[in-house]
């Protein structure tokens, strides 16, 4: 019965904002456009769990991470929209990423209609340009949806924001997933470069009987796979999740934890499945994080000559109650460099463990990273 009404809701929603499309037009002034982009070239090695070679050679990658292109219009009426084109090296092909309307005319929240990001987690919600790693964790990866259509309600202001979605799950077979999802956070002493951030998400995801799997590298991207669980075909999913950070000036801590429980089609097949992170982060200057509404922006620099951030992290993903899942675990330390707010180069040095590999893992990573 809800499949036939999420139906009834989301084809009107599509159709409606194919006629704003097509009805601002007129409104779409060049001029009020804002173009903006995004370009990461990694290049790391790595050797050991995780490097792709059955010798036990080192892996090296050189890759041109993310290439982003952003469009942003103000259109009339309280409408907004937004346009995100990625590049994808391997196989030359755009992808279209963020690709939605607003509209901000209401008292109390946005109404977004479109294709965006899943309001779940603070790791996952902060842009991958703001991230303190190269790589977002091992956890977040497993549990997020990534971007889907749908429509969402949500409001921020310095203390406190929230969302909430319905979308339609991207699917290559004739099932027909869709996911609600919702996030709350609240900063009770916000002020300049100073904040206690908590937040809580969930999101419960009717699979009709799609198959899930919980396929994740080491957190260096290329990798060989640390994490290999077998599918299941799922009823419904429910993944919830806490979340704290606190900033003082040029330090900062953050940390999350996640539960999916999945109840499978074979009751006999059910699962929980967990995964936790935990980081810090040291400016040498005067520099601090940039907080604002319920997630992190990007660094200026408040001098000539830069700021250096002193970043580590441990993190776990939990799948060993799955009959082939395991435990593996990342540390991470790491030294960004902000040459400016649109220039920052970072290098990480990370070690991989898991509980049913023989040997662990290093790498070595850097970034140089561009945006404008």
């Amino acid at each position: 019965m809800f499949y036939l009404t999420r139906r009834i809701i989301l084809i009107p929603v599509c159709l409606f904002s194919v006629f704003i499309q097509a009805s601002s037009l007129d409104d779409f002034d060049v001029g009020k456009t804002k173009v903006s982009g995004t370009i990461m070239m990694d290049y790391g090695t790595l050797t050991g769990l995780g490097s792709q070679s059955e010798s036990g050679g080192a892996l090296f990658e050189t890759e041109i991470r993310r290439a982003r292109i952003v469009l942003e219009n103000s259109l009339k009426n309280n409408w907004k929209a937004k346009l995100q084109v990625s590049i994808d090296e391997e196989s030359s092909e755009s992808k279209i990423g963020d690709a939605y309307f607003r509209y901000e005319g209401f008292n109390h929240a946005f109404l977004t209609l479109g294709k965006f990001k899943e309001p779940v987690g603070l790791e996952n919600m902060t842009s991958s340009k703001n991230i303190t790693f190269l790589e977002r964790s091992m956890m977040s990866n497993a549990f997020s949806l990534g971007k889907n259509k749908g429509l969402m309600l949500s409001n921020s202001s310095d203390s406190m924001s929230w969302a909430v979605s319905l979308s339609d799950i991207d699917s290559d077979d004739e099932y027909n997933p869709y996911s609600i999802g919702g996030r709350i956070t609240w900063s009770p002493s916000f002020q300049n470069n100073n904040a206690l951030h908590l937040g809580a998400s969930t999101s419960f995801r009717d699979m009709d009987g799609e198959s899930f799997e919980v396929e994740e590298g080491t957190e260096f991207n290329g990798s060989d796979l640390v994490t290999n669980m077998d599918k299941i075909d799922v009823n419904t999913m429910q993944v919830s999740g806490i979340e704290v950070a606190w900033l003082g000036g040029p330090a900062s801590v953050q940390a999350e934890y996640m539960l999916a429980d999945v109840q499978a089609v074979d009751e006999a097949s059910d699962v929980s499945l967990d995964g936790f992170y935990i980081q810090g982060s040291y400016f040498l200057n005067n520099d601090s994080r940039k907080y604002k509404s319920g997630r992190f922006s990007g660094v200026s620099p408040q001098s000539s000559a830069g700021a250096y951030e002193l970043t580590s992290r441990y993190s776990v993903l939990n799948t060993q109650e799955s009959s082939t899942g395991n435990e593996a675990k990342a540390t991470t330390l790491g030294l960004n460099y902000y040459y400016s707010k649109d220039i920052r180069f970072m290098g990480n040095l990370l070690y991989t463990e898991s509980s049913d590999a023989i040997d662990d893992g290093e790498a070595v990573i850097i970034r140089a990273q561009f945006s404008f």
